[in-house]
């Protein structure tokens, strides 16, 4: 499984585990949130 080393967390405490959280998923909300105004705007 490549995604097994990936959810592991780190020797260092866990911060940065959580910062990669917060790193992949908020881009992901934000491009949507983009995705969807240009959707909108194209329609009117």
């Amino acid at each position: 499984m490549p995604a097994a080393p990936l959810s592991r967390a780190p020797h260092t405490g866990g911060a940065d585990s959580s910062f990669m959280k917060v790193y992949f998923i908020l881009p992901a909300q934000i491009w949507r949130a983009v995705w969807l105004f240009v959707l909108v705007a194209k329609q009117n």
